[in-house]
C-alpha cells in the first residue's frame, strides 16, 4: 500500500532573522558548475543580429515552449521584444568560433557566417548550429536582473549533429 504524500504549492517559510551574504564569485563558481549547451538567441529586422546565450531550457510540449534569460541591458532584448520573435541556434560541437563572436560585446557580422532566414525572420546559422527553432514571445517575465523569455516554437530543423558544451568557462563538443 502507497502511502500518500501531501504536496503544497507554497515556499516554505523563511525566517527573517537569518541573512546570509552571498559573493558573486561564489555564485559564478556555483552556476559555472552546472554544464550546459550553448546557443546563438538571434533576430531580424534593421539590426538582426545574434547573442550567445547558456540558459535556454525546454518548458513545455503543449503548446511548444522554450525560454531563454536575457541580461536586462543586453543588445538582444530591445530587438527581440520589438519585433516579438526570435531565433534559438543550438551551436554543433564545432560552433565554438560562432559562441565565441556572439558573446562579444557587440553584434557580430552576421555576414561571417552561413545563415538564412527562418519563416518568422530570425537568422538561422545553418553551418553553425545542429538545430534551429523559430519563435514568437509568448510571455515575458522579469526576475532579478534578467528578463525571461518564454517563446513560443513555430518551425525547428535540427541535423543530428553532436552539441557544443560549456563548463567552467570552457567548449567541448559532446559526444
Amino acid at each position: 500500500m502507497q502511502k500518500e504524500v501531501a504536496m503544497s504549492l507554497q515556499p516554505a517559510p523563511v525566517s527573517e532573522a537569518v541573512e546570509m551574504h552571498l559573493y558573486p564569485e561564489e555564485f559564478k563558481a556555483f552556476v559555472g558548475s552546472f554544464p550546459t549547451g550553448v546557443t546563438v538567441v538571434t533576430w531580424g529586422g534593421e539590426d538582426a543580429g545574434g547573442m550567445t546565450v547558456n540558459a535556454f531550457a525546454s518548458i513545455s510540449m503543449d503548446p511548444p515552449l522554450v525560454m531563454v534569460s536575457l541580461g536586462q541591458g543586453c543588445r538582444a532584448l530591445a530587438p527581440v521584444l520589438r519585433e516579438g520573435r526570435f531565433g534559438i541556434n543550438i551551436l554543433s560541437g564545432d560552433g565554438s568560433r560562432a559562441a565565441v563572436a556572439f558573446a562579444s560585446g557587440k553584434t557580430a557580422n552576421l555576414g561571417d557566417f552561413a545563415w538564412r532566414s527562418g519563416p518568422q525572420g530570425a537568422p538561422q546559422l545553418t553551418e553553425d548550429s545542429t538545430a534551429s527553432a523559430d519563435c514568437e514571445v509568448h510571455q515575458v517575465i522579469h526576475a532579478g536582473d534578467h528578463t525571461i523569455l518564454l517563446g513560443k516554437v513555430c518551425q525547428v530543423t535540427a541535423s543530428g549533429t553532436a552539441p557544443l558544451g560549456y563548463l567552467r568557462r570552457r567548449f567541448a563538443p559532446w559526444t
